[in-house]
């Protein structure tokens, strides 16, 4: 499988979709990790030219020595906590506007688009195993920036115990960092059943390190 990766990736280089980037150059939350990926909105931009674009996911990542191929979508939970909920005033109503705002990412067409786009660019190529033109070998990762502290617990019975926080909803840290533990939820909720993995900044470094 490692030499069948290296001559996709070998072959893949070749073409007019490989267009390899920092990660921080599809999400700068990710900044200063050094790990490489393939852009996938160049993928799109270039198969999809003169006709519609696919949903498809933000990257790809082939590390033939770990034997990966991974398609990977972004999201980035922190600013989400930031800009994405507003003027909430009960629990109820948050989670209610989180549950909408997640389902309206479309996760499964995400997944079949981005099948439907490598399908496309990688069975163009020639010389590279045919099991490699499908997307047997491929794992899906949904990725974000929400890493779990050790006050988790504590400030979550906080907001539960204290009402006017949802009424009253200032900035701070423990508030944005209780809407990042919802969105989270909610993410792993909706995601369960599909084929996407979640992952955050610590375990993508672990995987391709």
């Amino acid at each position: 499988m490692e030499q069948k990766l290296e001559k996709l990736v070998i072959e893949f280089s070749k073409t007019i979709y490989a267009k390899e980037v920092d990660i921080s150059d599809v999400e700068k939350a990710f900044s200063g990790l050094d790990i490489l990926v393939y852009d996938f909105d160049h993928f799109k931009t270039e198969c999809c030219r003169g006709g519609e674009l696919l949903a498809s996911c933000d990257c790809l990542k082939i590390v033939p020595y770990k034997q990966y191929l991974d398609i990977i979508e972004i999201k980035t939970i922190k600013q989400y906590a930031v800009y994405g909920v507003k003027r909430i005033n009960d629990e109820k109503s948050l989670d209610a506007k989180i549950e909408k705002k997640v389902s309206k990412f479309d996760l499964d067409k995400k997944i079949s688009d981005s099948i439907c786009l490598y399908e496309k660019v990688i069975g163009r190529i020639n010389d590279i195993d045919a099991g490699l033109k499908t997307t047997k070998h491929i794992k899906f990762f949904l990725l974000t920036d929400y890493t779990r502290g050790f006050n988790h617990f504590n400030i979550m019975m906080k907001f539960l115990q204290d009402k006017t926080s949802y009424s009253n909803p200032q900035k701070t840290d423990d508030h944005n960092y209780m809407i990042e533990t919802k969105v989270d939820r909610e993410f792993r909720r909706q995601t369960a059943a599909s084929k996407f993995t979640m992952i955050n900044r610590d375990e993508l470094i672990r995987r391709y390190r």
